[in-house]
């Protein structure tokens, strides 16, 4: 799953211009929470963690401390097994 501050949006817009009141100027803006993590070097995972009321999938990125990837892999399975969210299906219209 990518993890971004929004839920996925339409396939012919070439990217989201505004959060929450905030221009975003250009396609790297709207992504800067994902590079922010990825520029310090520490273990990330991203799980899972529901739907938008239209169906899309959501999820969470976990972050862990410096070198601790075997932590981040157990945060990660911990929350898996609590919320059970991987068992949900999305609902698909007709």
């Amino acid at each position: 799953l990518p993890v971004s501050q929004v839920p996925p949006f339409d396939l012919n817009q070439e990217f989201i211009t505004e959060i929450n009141g905030v221009q975003m100027e250009t396609y790297i803006d709207w992504m800067k929470s994902c590079y922010y993590i990825s520029a310090t070097g520490l273990p990330a995972i991203s799980v899972p963690c529901g739907f938008t009321a239209d169906g899309l999938p959501v999820g969470v990125q976990l972050v862990g401390r410096h070198q601790d990837d075997f932590g981040v892999l157990q945060l990660a399975y911990a929350f898996e097994q609590a919320t059970q969210v991987w068992r949900r299906r999305p609902e698909i219209g007709d």
